[in-house]
């Protein structure tokens, strides 16, 4: 079957929110069929809900406001979840207005849950408008939330990030321009740059290297532990900091240790997955990985055969103990039946920068005629068709890092380049052959834009005007693969090459 575009709803504003684990909840109906979808792939960011968020997807220790039931309200109604406003039936006004309690001090993030049914840039540039203010009035952030970056029926997490020098409380006010008609859910601030920053990124280093962990926002008592593929190294650490020949620094708001490359990772054998994990007391803060190598990865294609460049991701989040199904496909594709091609293999670090960086000097060095980016996302199989210049995770429960711990906030891939670029796979023929083998599959214009969309977007960059093809494939997400799912991601990948190389070959 088909996998089903979560389509928009027309009407009252109601949503229906799809989860992997299950799929026939009951949604509204209304005249056009249209029901209101989230604004990031199904799943994407799931494992970032396994510990880090509580069931609901609110950060732990998050102040959470229901808007129909906590809220002061100027203007609107309640709706069976959240607090909805009519152009025909409302005047503008505030829809909520709220107050968090004492917080501390530190940088902080109010996100409000919206979604607008048809964004009116006649109505007026912005729907929404998010104010943060302290006791005594004083604005400590604001946003306007604007129409023509609004897509309609959309659920958006909006967010304002502040600093707070004392305790708080804050103020919170949601203003309706009126117009537009929009829904609000909930409410909800929380300690927004508990990030623990690695550097370099993956990759090669550099003789003479320095690394260095950055961690925001650390809790008293905070201390770094590190592991190279699994073998402890913060004594290693621990005993170059007593040295002097690394260094520690802490403020309030910051811990910084930098050490030598070579001798910090002298006991691991490149290439390597090296881990640090930000602890304080007996709970782990954060955990961000880089992957180090001593060369680049060899070109590996046969004279005489297509080309096929493939890539995987590793396991993300940096901590998870789940697979990565991208990467289980890519490094378990037997291309046997498939003698007209020559397949390179690469897993790469989910890193906004280096993932599209290792990518593109391949394509350069090795010359592939094929370039496909597999990653983890939905739970079904999705051939992308539309890539963005835009990465950004920022917005998406106070921000979602990447490995490194990096976030991204509306910053383009490629400055200048095209707002889109258009996968050059024969998705019509791979998905006729992925429903003959009854894998549920579908085509979607949506891959988000987390690392996923910024290889796909870097790798349509590369081959524009080459007479390469390219694009990316958003697998289901599996916490473990087994056999069955292991043969499952063989048919996809053969699909895929096979498809792809008969254009190649056909020409």
């Amino acid at each position: 079957m088909t996998y089903p575009r979560i389509t928009l709803l027309a009407g009252a504003l109601a949503a229906a929110l799809a989860s992997c684990a299950d799929s026939s909840e009951p949604s509204a109906a209304a005249e056009s069929g249209r029901t209101a979808r989230d604004s990031r792939p199904d799943g994407l960011f799931a494992d970032f809900l396994d510990g880090k968020y509580d069931s609901a997807g609110h950060p732990f220790g998050a102040a959470v406001v229901e808007a129909e039931s906590a809220c002061e309200h100027d203007t609107g109604m309640a709706e069976a979840e959240g607090w909805a406003a009519l152009a025909d039936k409302h005047a503008p006004g505030i829809l909520c207005r709220a107050k968090a309690s004492a917080v501390g001090k530190g940088v902080f993030t109010v996100s409000v849950r919206a979604l607008s049914q048809e964004p009116d840039a006649a109505a007026g540039p912005a729907v929404l408008s998010v104010k943060v203010r302290d006791l005594q009035g004083a604005e400590l952030g604001s946003k306007e939330f604007m129409s023509k970056s609004w897509p309609a029926m959309t659920w958006q997490n909006l967010a304002v990030r502040f600093s707070m020098a004392d305790a708080g409380p804050v103020s919170i006010e949601v203003a309706w321009s009126g117009g537009s008609p929009v829904r609000i859910d909930y409410l909800e601030m929380f300690r927004s740059e508990r990030q623990l920053v690695l550097s370099p990124a993956s990759g090669v280093l550099a003789p003479g290297a320095q690394m260095q962990f950055e961690f925001n926002d650390p809790p008293t008592g905070s201390k770094l532990e590190a592991d190279c593929d699994g073998v402890d190294q913060t004594q290693v650490l621990t005993d170059l900091i007593a040295a002097g020949k690394a260094t520690k620094q802490t403020t309030d708001f910051r811990l910084i240790v930098t050490a030598p490359a070579d001798a910090l990772l002298a006991a691991c054998n490149l290439p390597s997955r090296f881990k640090v994990k930000a602890v304080a007391g007996d709970q782990v803060r954060a955990t961000s990985r880089v992957s180090y190598r001593l060369a680049p990865i060899e070109c590996a294609f046969e004279p005489g055969k297509v080309a096929v460049l493939l890539t995987g991701f590793e396991p993300f989040p940096a901590d998870s103990t789940s697979d990565n199904s991208a990467e289980r496909a890519v490094k378990g594709f037997d291309a046997s039946s498939l003698p007209q091609v020559s397949v390179m293999r690469m897993i790469l670090p989910v890193e906004y920068d280096a993932a599209p960086g290792w990518v593109a000097d391949a394509i350069e060095r090795c010359k592939p005629d094929v370039i496909v980016g597999f990653g983890q996302g939905r739970c079904a199989v999705d051939l992308e068709t539309t890539s963005y210049n835009l990465k950004d995770t920022a917005e998406v429960s106070g921000g979602v890092p990447d490995n490194r711990g990096v976030i991204y906030g509306g910053d383009p891939i490629v400055e200048g380049g095209p707002a889109q670029l258009s996968s050059l796979l024969p998705v019509d023929k791979i998905l006729a052959q992925l429903q003959e083998e009854s894998i549920d599959s579908g085509l979607s214009d949506d891959p988000g834009r987390y690392v996923c969309n910024n290889l796909f977007y870097t790798i349509m960059t590369k081959i524009q005007g080459t007479g390469r093809i390219g694009g990316f494939v958003h697998l289901p997400r599996m916490h473990s693969v087994d056999p069955a799912s292991q043969a499952m991601l063989q048919k996809v990948v053969t699909a895929v090459v096979e498809q792809s190389a008969a254009v190649v070959g056909g020409r």
